[in-house]
C-alpha cells in the first residue's frame, strides 16, 4: 500500500486494525429448532476472568451467517441467539407462528438454560453465570419481545435490554403496549436498563409501529426529533 495516502485513509486503516483486536462471533450450535448460537472468540477468557456472560436474544432480522452476526450487533462481547419461526412461509410473515414457538417467559427461560448448559459443559470446571439480558426483535419478532417483556417478572435476573425495530403493532392501550411502557419508565429512571424502539412510516391496515411509538412517547413526556432528509441516510 501506498504511504502518505492522506489522514482518512491513515483513519481507515487504524479503524480495520483496530477491528481486527475486536471479539469475533463463532458459530457453537444451536438450543432448538430455528435458533442459531454464536459466542464471542474471547469467550474463554471472560469466563476465565470469572465474569457474567451477557446474552444477546434476537429474534428475526438478524442475518444467520456468523461472519454478518457481529457486524448487525457491533461485535458484542455477548453469546447470541438468533431465532426464526419453523413453518411453511406463507404462515411464517407475521408474529403468529414467531410468537407460537418462543414466546412467553417459559421459553425464554428455556433457552436461557440451554445456552448455560451448553456453556457447562464446555467449560466443566467453570461456575457459568448468565449477565446481562437483551431481547431484541424485528417485525413479527415484536411480539415475542412484548410477551418476554409482559413476563419479565418470571424470568430469573430479569430483563436487562429491550431493543424493537419496527415490530411492535399492539392495539393502543392494550396490556402488552403497557407493559412495554411499563418497562421504558423503568428504564427512564433506571440507567442499569435500556429501551430502545425505531419505527416506519408505513401505514398498514392494523395498528402501524408509528402508532405505537407515538403512544409509548405520550407515556413517557417525550418529543422525537424527526429526522431530516432521512434520503441521505
Amino acid at each position: 500500500m501506498a504511504e502518505n495516502v492522506g489522514l482518512l485513509t491513515q483513519h481507515i486503516q487504524d479503524k480495520i486494525k483496530s477491528n481486527d483486536n475486536k471479539p469475533k462471533l463463532i458459530t457453537l450450535g444451536s438450543v432448538g429448532p430455528g435458533t442459531s448460537v454464536y459466542i464471542p472468540s474471547n469467550l474463554t477468557e471472560q469466563i476465565e476472568n470469572n465474569r457474567p456472560i451477557p446474552l444477546i436474544l434476537s429474534f428475526r432480522g438478524v442475518n444467520g451467517d456468523p461472519k454478518l452476526v457481529g457486524k448487525n450487533l457491533g461485535d458484542p462481547n455477548a453469546v447470541v441467539v438468533t431465532a426464526e419461526a419453523n413453518g411453511p412461509r406463507d404462515q411464517n410473515k407475521g408474529s403468529k407462528l414467531l410468537e407460537e414457538q418462543f414466546g412467553g417467559a417459559n421459553k425464554i427461560n428455556a433457552i436461557i438454560s440451554s445456552i448455560m448448559g451448553q456453556l457447562q459443559k464446555k467449560f466443566p470446571d467453570k461456575q457459568i453465570k448468565r449477565g446481562k439480558l437483551i431481547i431484541s426483535g424485528f417485525s413479527g419478532g415484536g411480539s415475542v419481545v412484548a410477551r418476554a417483556v409482559a413476563e419479565r417478572n418470571k424470568i430469573p435476573g430479569g430483563i436487562d435490554g429491550v431493543v424493537i425495530n419496527d415490530g411492535l403493532h399492539a392495539k393502543i392501550g392494550s396490556p402488552t403496549l403497557d407493559s412495554i411502557v411499563d418497562y421504558a419508565k423503568e428504564a427512564q429512571k433506571d440507567p442499569s436498563k435500556k429501551f430502545r424502539i425505531i419505527h416506519t412510516a408505513i401505514k398498514p391496515s392494523y395498528t402501524s409501529t408509528t402508532q405505537t411509538s407515538d403512544y409509548i412517547l405520550q407515556q413517557l413526556g417525550m418529543k422525537r426529533d424527526p429526522v431530516k432528509d432521512a434520503e441521505a441516510y
